[in-house]
């Protein structure tokens, strides 16, 4: 049976009216670098009927005049969460830019007090005509201490204009950008890119939408800080504490390889000058290469020409590339390992001698104990 605006019109009084208040669900956003909780998205839930999806009441609600009156419904709602927000977390509250110069809103807003821990999330769904109203009815609300975000940026060329204008303070990436990040080195390169852009504004970038390890993994890998999706937390009726163990593993593990992938670059040491088709390092270290630049074999004083090289990528961890190192055959083990790039190409060598010293002064502690 088709539902009527007549129907609309019922359903959506008795939801402003109290007689039948909206249900507020609760999706944890996440800490990508320490795997931990740092703040809750709010999402409206609407008892039917009609038997709807939330941005289909609020279309209906716009469509009918009534937006504005649903808007504040919710936002009462929502904000009486606050007193149970767990410490040091954040609520992220979902607000059309339409809405935010309206002074009933803006009033039920302000009514709450201090905003230090509120989060207004401006949604792309329509267009912002005049950023500067927008900014203007932000104003007051900034003041009492509320912090704003853009929700699905990336999404368009109006995000990227709403992104410099508005200077929120956390930017959402838009879903379609984070799925299957792990198999699009495109939209690798263009995340950088607004990791770029947000640093430059002083905002924080956050995924949204996050589904698979794959995907979870790359935002790690590319520095996203924050993260929110299925795989970190579904929507729930209480306050995340905890994401699962695995995840919080998994995250902890990425940030640990990142951290010791980093040093190798510190390890390396490059030519000093190339003779031919040799690059020298020092009076007794050299690499014989191929005409593309690719390791051939180490040319060692009082040794003569070895062609048995053990190769790693500058990408890889010391102490990954330590162990495989000293378990050579004697006489080899305390060989130089020759590095490469990504495609091969021959960029230096590292000595065991100087990986065996850095670990040696590397007090980190495992990844899994740290999350105890």
């Amino acid at each position: 049976m088709s539902v009527t605006d007549h129907d609309w019109r019922l359903a959506l009084a008795a939801t402003v009216s109290d007689r039948r208040p909206p249900g507020m669900a609760l999706q944890p956003i996440v800490d990508l670098r320490r795997g931990t909780v740092v703040g809750h998205e709010v999402l409206a839930r609407f008892l039917g009927p009609p038997a709807a999806t939330p941005d289909v009441w609020f279309a209906a609600a716009e469509r009918l005049g009534m937006g504005s009156a649903l808007t504040r419904a919710v936002l009462e709602q929502a904000l009486r969460l606050l007193p149970e927000l767990p410490a040091d977390t954040f609520l992220a509250l979902n607000l059309e830019p339409l809405h935010v110069t309206d002074p009933d809103v803006r009033a039920v807003l302000l009514d709450a007090g201090r905003l230090d821990r509120v989060v207004l999330e401006l949604t792309e769904h329509a267009a912002i005509d005049d950023p500067t109203e927008v900014l203007r009815g932000l104003e007051p609300l900034r003041s009492a201490g509320a912090r704003t975000a853009i929700d699905d940026v990336g999404s368009g060329y109006a995000g990227l204009q709403a992104l410099l204008r508005l200077r929120p303070d956390l930017v959402k990436l838009d879903r379609s950008l984070v799925q299957d990040l792990d198999l699009d080195p495109a939209r690798r390169v263009l995340l950088r890119a607004l990791g770029e852009i947000t640093d430059g504004i002083d905002a924080w970038l956050l995924g949204e939408g996050v589904e698979t390890l794959g995907e979870l993994d790359e935002l790690v890998s590319i520095g996203v800080p924050l993260g929110q999706g299925y795989l970190l937390g579904r929507p729930a009726q209480e306050f995340t504490g905890e994401i699962p163990m695995s995840i919080v593993r998994a995250i902890l593990d990425r940030i640990a390889l990142q951290v010791e992938t980093a040093d190798m670059a510190t390890l390396l040491e490059r030519p000093t000058q190339r003779v031919g088709d040799v690059l020298v390092f020092d009076r007794d270290i050299a690499l014989e290469i191929d005409g593309f630049r690719r390791p051939a074999a180490l040319l060692l004083t009082g040794r003569g020409r070895e062609p048995g090289l053990l190769l790693a990528k500058i990408t890889e961890s010391v102490r990954g590339v330590a162990q495989r190192a000293v378990t050579r055959v004697a006489g080899a083990w305390s060989d130089p390992v020759v590095m490469t790039d990504g495609r091969g190409t021959a960029i230096g060598i590292v000595r065991v001698s100087r990986m065996l010293e850095h670990l040696a002064g590397d007090t980190r502690q495992p990844a899994v104990e740290k999350t105890g």
